[in-house]
């Protein structure tokens, strides 16, 4: 069976008539009954009913009639996603970003990568980094942004954006936050906030300093991702280590850790050699291109 035989059953399908079929098809009428008759024989059963003057389908084509024409109009479909990619008329970006990280981070090299690509599709996967870099071998998600790592898989490309300092959040009104310059030795009898994973962001602030204080500090309580740590900070469950790039809301305190020094590296990562659209190359190249402040 080929789509052309099936196109022909469709088109005798509809005139219920060889000759004028054939025609439309622009091929002589022997030619289009021996294809038609190709098909019945590949089906197994009678698609049609031929007489002089009327042309019928049989209950076996009724039957084939909605199946076939479900298969051609699977084919039409993938042709026009063939030459929309060819074309770049769809250009996908599916990204990868870190829930340690805030998304207004990248808002604006999302607005112009909207505005220079016109056919732009985006969407925003938020989810730990080493699942997003399963995916992105899976072919799921073409870019990601999250936290270094000491040794990225060896497939990817990874470019530093710009190096975050460490910020220590808190409530209005704490104690500490009416300390001079912050230290790690102020923080040494503070409930602090942990995570789950001892990659997670927080977990690697704290690791580094309980380096520094010879101790780890209390971290009763847990979160998985910054929205979550810094509501648990609103509702008083204790301090949060985060990135001074972070959106300090109106109600909480964010005041720079000055010893020890914590900066965290933020990267773009993509899999080397893998073709790109072109909403994925531009922001790449914008957010490579821009001016961390």
């Amino acid at each position: 069976m080929d789509l052309q035989q099936i196109s022909q059953f469709l088109a005798v399908a509809r005139l219920l008539n060889f000759t004028r079929a054939a025609e439309e098809c622009r091929i002589t009428q022997p030619a289009f009954s021996r294809s038609i008759r190709r098909l019945e024989l590949e089906l197994g059963g009678d698609l049609l009913l031929r007489e002089r003057s009327l042309t019928q389908l049989t209950k076996f084509g009724q039957a084939m009639l909605p199946l076939l024409e479900q298969i051609m109009a699977a084919a039409d479909t993938a042709k026009a996603e063939a030459r929309q990619f060819r074309s770049h008329e769809s250009a996908p970006l599916h990204l990868g970003f870190s829930p340690w990280l805030a998304l207004p981070l990248i808002s604006p090299i999302l607005a112009e990568v909207v505005r220079t690509v016109k056919t732009v599709e985006f969407s925003v996967t938020v989810d730990k980094e080493p699942a997003l870099r399963d995916r992105m071998l899976q072919g799921e998600l073409d870019v990601l942004i999250g936290l270094q790592c000491d040794s990225p898989p060896a497939r990817f490309n990874q470019w530093r954006l710009f190096s975050a300092a460490t910020s220590l959040f808190l409530p209005h009104g704490h104690v500490i936050g009416a300390v001079g310059e912050i230290r790690a030795t102020d923080l040494v009898d503070a409930t602090m906030l942990g995570a789950f994973d001892a990659d997670a962001l927080p977990e690697v602030l704290l690791t580094r300093l309980a380096r520094t204080l010879g101790r780890r500090p209390a971290t009763p309580h847990r979160a998985d991702n910054w929205e979550t740590s810094l509501q648990l900070v609103r509702s008083g469950f204790g301090l949060s280590l985060g990135l001074s790039s972070w959106i300090v809301p109106h109600d909480l305190v964010a005041r720079p850790l000055n010893e020890p020094d914590l900066k965290q590296d933020v990267v773009i990562e993509t899999v080397g050699g893998r073709p790109k659209s072109a909403a994925a190359t531009s922001f790449i190249k914008l957010a490579r291109a821009r001016l961390w402040s």
